[in-house]
């Protein structure tokens, strides 16, 4: 146990050494919300008459959308440092100690898990106190948070797996994020594409992330703030039958049951290529 926390703190201590990256995974996001705000109309409530007790309601929609995003970009970080060691010269080095490859790479990942909650833990704060951001059931959002940062990390350890060079882990990194954000509705409105089940699903259920944020916004005053209106912006969440602490429940199970997948694939490939 002793060796495995020594191993967490040393891949934490080399994670914080490089405090611009650790910035911009939480200035961007912050700076995203601050964006689309503007882009949606400035003033939200003014323009609908609609009022959120506790917080302001654009930015309280678009927060746990990059909040849940930026943990796939959070789990990547750790890319840098595990090809560096294990991917490079370095590797025989490693390879020569008395010990199976998993008693290094495991406890990288379980660092990059629990770096991925602090950046995340520092993100709600920060927009709770300057943002007016309502996070609504701070349950529902820690469990949220926690499992949709170990599904990024496992996420992050298949891509280790299946690939050999730093630059093909980096790419498909994107891939997966950014797709992962075009699907789930928050780099473009799918709702220009047509109101249609194919749609719905994706707002909705289409991926973890449209998954989570549904779960967050479904635990609150927010999730049924729009019921006897008409509104839909066209972003997972919003529309006038969102809400309910049945559904932020359900969604939770979701996440869970689909984390726990990953994690016996993750399993499955790391004992067949004897890690």
């Amino acid at each position: 146990m002793n060796r495995f926390l020594m191993i967490v703190a040393h891949y934490m201590k080399r994670m914080f050494r490089d405090p611009k990256e650790i910035a911009l995974l939480l200035v961007i996001p912050i700076g995203l919300i601050l964006i689309n705000s503007l882009i949606a109309g400035g003033d939200f409530e003014a323009n609908t008459g609609l009022y959120l007790a506790g917080g302001r309601i654009l930015p309280s929609f678009l927060a746990p959308a990059f909040l849940l995003s930026f943990q796939f970009f959070n789990s990547f970080f750790m890319f840098a440092f595990l090809y560096k060691d294990f991917r490079s010269g370095m590797r025989w080095r490693l390879l020569a100690a008395p010990l199976p490859t998993r008693t290094f790479i495991f406890p990288a990942f379980v660092a990059n898990w629990i770096v991925s909650i602090l950046l995340g833990l520092v993100y709600i704060v920060i927009t709770a106190m300057f943002m007016n951001v309502y996070w609504g059931n701070l349950f529902i959002l820690a469990a949220v948070l926690v499992i949709i940062s170990l599904m990024a990390t496992i996420v992050s350890c298949l891509i280790f797996l299946f690939t050999s060079k730093y630059s093909q882990a980096n790419a498909i990194s994107y891939i997966v994020s950014f797709g992962l954000m075009i699907l789930s509705g928050f780099m473009l409105p799918l709702q220009m594409f047509g109101d249609n089940a194919v749609i719905r699903f994706l707002l909705n259920y289409g991926t973890p992330l449209s998954i989570g944020q549904n779960a967050i916004i479904s635990s609150g005053a927010l999730g049924t703030i729009f019921e006897g209106t008409d509104i839909m912006i066209g972003l997972p969440g919003f529309g006038p039958d969102s809400g309910g602490m049945e559904r932020a429940l359900i969604n939770l199970g979701i996440l869970a049951a689909i984390t726990l997948v990953l994690g016996l694939i993750a399993a499955i490939v790391a004992r067949r290529r004897k890690i």
